[in-house]
């Protein structure tokens, strides 16, 4: 991760739901100390920031609000400066379990959507450490992966018409600061 570029992830999505409830449209990027790894370990993160979502963290004892993170967002081709939600969740599954950082937009967002990938992964460990993870140092982790989807539930016993439309998604490297 030390070597990994300043670059904006930019998507154009619209999100759509006739039936059950959309939990989260988001990025799920993988950082592992293994670059060749086809699962998450102990020790390694899930980051996902959460664009649109309904899924309410804070009721959920294992998820820690680790308070807010500006973030230049940019939303319809305006640059704006968001305060998103981290939670973190500090063993997935089990004891052994890896652990996930969740980045909640301020609000639900569509359209041309991009974040700063490397703003946010260079700038995650004090929200961690409160938390009581403090094994982040990114110079001894890999960028494993970077997905897009959604995650849902049907809530009408089985039944889920619901999805997205992703038109475009866009990296464009900025300038070192």
């Amino acid at each position: 991760m030390s070597q990994l570029p300043n670059f904006y992830s930019i998507l154009n999505f619209t999100v759509y739901c006739d039936e059950g409830t959309i939990d989260d449209f988001s990025y799920d990027i993988w950082l592992t100390r293994n670059p060749n790894t086809t699962y998450l370990h102990y020790g390694d993160f899930e980051v996902m920031i959460w664009m649109y979502w309904n899924e309410n963290l804070s009721s959920n004892p294992y998820f820690i609000y680790t308070g807010t993170m500006e973030i230049p967002t940019l939303i319809n081709g305006t640059m704006e400066k968001l305060d998103w939600y981290v939670y973190v969740l500090p063993r997935t599954g089990s004891a052994s379990g890896w652990t996930g950082v969740y980045i909640l937009a301020p609000y639900k967002l569509e359209g041309e959507v991009g974040v700063p990938i490397t703003y946010i992964l260079m700038n995650m460990g004090p929200y961690l450490e409160r938390a009581g993870v403090n094994i982040y140092n990114p110079s001894t982790y890999y960028l494993d992966a970077i997905q897009v989807g959604m995650e849902f539930n049907n809530n009408n016993q089985g039944t889920a018409i619901l999805g997205y439309t992703l038109y475009n998604w866009t990296i464009e490297f900025t300038p070192e600061k």
